[in-house]
């Protein structure tokens, strides 16, 4: 599918890089994923290009937007709790207020950056995170993070709803298998927005500086 990268969808000015939920639970050895056996062969890979994107972004001015997962008794319902119910038996709950599995992975906001704390799997459920988008004039969100089918997906679903132009940065979004990270993508791709890399969206923006 050709991409316009003329379109206001990549207009710098009104762009922002949303990364979602880069963090211990979901990406280190020690976190609840890899302590459950999930896959995270291809983390650190990810991870750098996350990085690496984010810390061009700052450099060249384009606002960075973090948002997180927290959990905990006074968040989770019992409808929350119970979304799994094909599961059995129930792990240990990720990224639980306070501890270090809540924290960020391999990043580092400094007061610039937006963060937006979540509870469910979309930043959009906190009600601050679309004032804070628009208060700074942007209307085009570029999505990196974990994983692209649950948070990362849902996150930029919403932002369609929200008439945000939605787009995800491939090389910089995964999930534990390729076949679940590919169904994202193709999800994206046919019916919510654009699918670019960051190298694509570097060369545009630098165009545009």
């Amino acid at each position: 599918m050709s991409i316009d990268f003329d379109s206001d969808r990549f207009d710098r000015s009104s762009s922002a890089v949303v990364v979602v939920d880069v963090q211990n639970d979901f990406c280190a050895e020690d976190g609840v994923q890899g302590q459950s056996g999930k896959d995270l062969s291809r983390v650190d890979k990810t991870v750098s290009a996350i990085v690496g994107f984010v810390d061009w972004a700052k450099e060249n001015g384009i606002p960075v937007v973090y948002v997180y997962t927290t959990h905990g008794p006074e968040v989770d319902s019992p409808q929350w709790l119970a979304r799994r119910a094909h599961a059995t038996g129930k792990g240990r709950p990720n990224c639980v207020q306070g501890t270090w599995g809540s924290e960020l992975f391999r990043l580092d906001p400094d007061a610039a950056d937006v963060t937006i704390e979540k509870h469910r799997y979309s930043g959009f459920s906190n009600p601050s995170m679309e004032p804070e988008l628009r208060a700074r004039g942007i209307s085009s969100l570029f999505f990196c993070g974990y994983t692209t089918e649950v948070c990362v997906e849902t996150t930029l679903r919403d932002a369609v709803d929200r008439d945000f132009y939605a787009s995800l940065v491939v090389d910089c979004a995964d999930a534990y298998t390729v076949p679940a990270h590919e169904r994202a993508v193709t999800a994206v791709t046919c019916d919510f927005g654009a699918v670019v890399t960051s190298d694509e969206l570097r060369e545009v923006w630098a165009k545009q500086g």
